[in-house]
């Protein structure tokens, strides 16, 4: 009878234990979390963070967080011995909850497009960016025109105003709005923001927000 007790106990352990991986057999990209119910199965993200609740994982998700974009300007190549085309952009975002946060140890991009095809992102590289007071970053890559920089509001710290310019570019025009800046960070979080109130030239765009 004892032994009858042992076996059948021992048989239930061994069930229980292989009751997830033969509920859950699949983890793609191996972070812990089953491909039936990972928020993101093709990249790992053992944290399932996702920002804006779309069920879409941030490392997966290219619009996690909303940007309020205040002002931006294109400018095309015009010079026939030296690239001197432009691109800067200015507004603020606020965090959107426990789990966001600014963080560029390992870089920063910018990618922008606008309403005739113009789509590029320029990107600071690791060792390009860092904090340089609490809640303030800059990114300098000086051998290619580009700067930038975002600084925690000190009414508002959850609110961040930042500036992002790169110059010596080889761009051509004609540019048109409306206009999508996309900020991506560490952690996968991509903010996103558009401004469709533009003015153009035959060789710039200045857009401006209402």
């Amino acid at each position: 009878m004892i032994g009858t007790a042992l076996r059948l106990g021992i048989v239930l352990a061994l069930t229980l234990v292989g009751a997830p991986a033969m509920a859950c057999p699949e983890d793609g990209d191996g972070d812990g979390v089953c491909d039936a119910l990972d928020d993101c199965p093709t990249v790992p993200n053992p944290d399932q963070s996702d920002l804006d609740g779309d069920l879409v994982g941030d490392v997966c998700d290219d619009a996690d967080a909303p940007l309020a974009i205040r002002s931006l300007a294109l400018k095309a190549d015009t010079s026939a011995s030296s690239a001197n085309g432009s691109v800067k952009v200015k507004g603020s975002f606020t965090l959107a909850g426990p789990g966001d946060v600014v963080f560029a140890a390992t870089g920063l991009a910018l990618r922008v497009r606008d309403g005739l095809g113009f789509d590029q992102t320029y990107a600071w590289g690791q060792g390009e960016c860092g904090m340089v007071a609490f809640h303030q970053w800059v990114c300098l890559a000086t051998a290619r025109g580009m700067k930038g920089g975002m600084k925690a509001s000190r009414s508002a710290p959850t609110t961040y105003r930042f500036t992002l310019s790169v110059k010596g570019l080889a761009s051509s025009g004609p540019f048109a709005g409306p206009v999508t800046a996309t900020i991506s960070q560490d952690f996968g979080i991509d903010r996103v923001g558009t401004i469709a109130t533009c003015r153009p030239t035959a060789t710039r765009l200045a857009c401006k927000a209402s």
